[in-house]
């Protein structure tokens, strides 16, 4: 009886473990099926952007401020590994800095440190026109966080648009199998 016990509570410990093995996004689990994944993301309130539910584009709250969401998935199986989140653009440098620094410190809060942070204009008269350098593509704004199960990154687009991109681990090691 011990033993079955013991066994029991390995294969436990074992799927427990495994269940945390998966980055989450707004408390779910990055992995499993495309159909699987979008089913539970309505149940947590995002919508299809669109009328086709075979496109991989939502629209929900993310960090409590509406986003849109682009779920990428694996060649052959379509398996979910990554979720692109974009916030509103915006028209103000001054707005979208403040946009960025307000998820830097709810990441920080979630994560901790950044593991790389990049934020320069690539010369200093860009400084003057911080939208337009961005625009041009002469500024990089990028944090990446550790997270169990993955990777965080927080940017910056050349559309004036803070993102996110939530990386699974193992959903990425598989993508790059399936290639």
């Amino acid at each position: 009886m011990k033993k079955i016990l013991a066994v029991l509570a390995s294969l436990l410990l074992a799927a427990t473990l495994s269940a945390q093995d998966h980055l989450k996004f707004e408390g779910m689990a990055l992995e499993g099926p495309y159909d699987t994944f979008t089913r539970i993301m309505r149940r947590n309130g995002f919508k299809f952007t669109g009328k086709d539910p075979r496109e991989p584009f939502m629209r929900g709250k993310v960090f409590g401020e509406q986003a849109d969401v682009t779920i990428l998935v694996t060649p052959r199986t379509y398996q979910v590994y990554m979720v692109m989140v974009s916030y509103p653009r915006r028209t103000g440098w001054q707005t979208l800095k403040n946009q960025y620094d307000s998820m830097k410190l709810k990441l920080y809060a979630r994560y901790g440190e950044p593991v790389l942070t990049m934020e320069q204009f690539s010369s200093p008269l860009a400084e003057n026109n911080p939208l337009g350098a961005l625009k041009a593509g002469n500024a990089s704004f990028v944090c990446s966080y550790a997270a169990p199960g993955g990777e965080i990154i927080l940017s910056l687009s050349q559309d004036a648009r803070v993102q996110l991109h939530y990386m699974d681990a193992t959903g990425m090691k598989l993508a790059g199998q399936e290639q």
